[in-house]
C-alpha cells in the first residue's frame, strides 16, 4: 500500500507526530557522518595510508566541496581532524548551466569544456579565480590550524641539507596529495584551476609544499555495478557510507579547531625593550 506524498510541510506534519515516537524506540543504529568524511574512508581504511595532511576536493553536478585533514593513526586507532570546509556552486552542471543560460539540457564534464572554450575571456577568468579562492581558503585555513611548517615537514630526506639561508627548494619537498573525486574529477579544466592556485596564490610563501592531484584510490573489495563505467570516484561516497558505525575512523570537524598559537619572536639576550621603561621618569 502507498501512501500519498505530502505536496506541503504543513501536510507532512501529522504524520512526522505519529511517527516520531515510534522511530525514538525502534532506530538505535542512526547516526549523521559527514558526507566529505565518507569521500575519503576508502584512503584512511587502506594499509598503505600514511598520516599527514590532505585536501579532497569533491567536483559534483551543483557544487564544488573541499576539505583539507590531518590523517592520525596511533597503533590502529585511526582519526581525521577535519581542519577545513568550504562549499561553492561551481560545479559541472552550475557553470554548465550559467554559460548555456538554460539551453543545453544535458551537461557533463565534456559539454562543460567546449561551453569554456567559447564563453567570453572575462568570463571565464571568473569562474577560475572563484575556484582559486575556493582552494586558497581551504588550505591556507588548515595551514593556519595546524601550525607546522608544511614545507620542512614534507622534506623527502632527512640527509638534506640546505646550504643557503633562503627558501627551500620544492625539488626536495613531499607534495601536498589533494584527492579529486566526484563525476567533474576528470575535468581537465577543474584540474588546472586546482593546480594553478599554488602559483597564483604564491602558496610556497606560506610553507605550503606543492600540491600533487590524484584520483581517490579505488578499495580492493569494491566492486563496480553492472552498467556502470569503472570509476570508484562516482560511488566513493556511498562506499564510504556503507561502514558501520564504529568501524571508521574517529572524526574532528572544523568547528573544533582553533588557529594555532604563532611561535614567539627571538629576541636577542639583554635586549632593551623600550615599552618595559617608557613611563619610567
Amino acid at each position: 500500500m502507498s501512501w500519498p506524498r505530502p505536496k506541503k510541510l504543513q501536510q507532512a506534519l501529522p504524520s512526522y507526530r505519529l511517527t516520531q515516537p515510534r522511530l525514538a524506540t525502534e532506530v538505535t543504529d542512526f547516526h549523521a557522518v559527514p558526507e566529505i568524511a565518507a569521500a575519503v574512508q576508502s584512503f584512511v581504511m587502506s594499509r598503505e595510508a600514511v598520516p599527514g595532511i590532505y585536501v579532497y576536493f569533491d567536483v559534483g553536478g551543483g557544487t564544488v566541496d573541499g576539505v583539507a585533514f590531518n590523517y592520525l593513526n596511533s597503533r590502529g586507532e585511526r582519526r581525521i581532524n577535519f581542519y577545513s570546509g568550504k562549499v561553492e556552486p561551481l560545479g559541472v552542471f552550475a557553470i554548465g548551466t550559467a554559460l548555456s543560460k538554460g539551453t543545453s539540457a544535458e551537461i557533463d564534464a565534456v559539454t562543460l569544456e567546449n561551453l569554456l572554450k567559447s564563453c567570453a575571456p572575462s568570463a571565464l577568468a571568473e569562474f577560475v579565480q572563484r575556484i582559486r579562492r575556493l582552494v586558497g581558503y581551504v588550505i591556507m585555513t588548515a595551514r593556519q590550524k595546524d601550525g607546522r611548517n608544511w614545507q620542512e615537514d614534507a622534506l623527502q630526506s632527512a640527509d638534506y641539507e640546505r646550504k643557503f639561508i633562503s627558501k627551500l627548494s620544492t625539488s626536495h619537498m613531499r607534495p601536498l596529495i589533494a584527492f579529486m573525486g566526484g563525476g567533474g574529477s576528470k575535468s581537465g579544466w577543474y584540474k588546472n584551476s586546482i593546480e594553478s592556485t599554488y602559483k597564483a596564490f604564491q602558496h610556497h610563501n606560506a610553507s605550503v609544499p606543492p600540491y600533487k592531484l590524484v584520483e581517490v584510490p579505488r578499495p580492493k573489495d569494491f566492486i563496480v555495478p553492472k552498467g556502470s563505467a569503472d570509476e570508484f570516484i562516482r560511488f566513493a561516497i556511498s562506499w564510504g557510507l556503507s561502514f558501520l558505525f564504529g568501524e571508521g575512523p574517529d572524526i574532528g570537524l572544523p568547528s573544533q579547531f582553533d588557529e594555532a598559537e604563532k611561535p614567539r619572536q627571538w629576541t636577542p639576550p639583554r635586549a632593551f625593550d623600550y615599552a618595559d621603561s617608557k613611563d619610567y621618569c
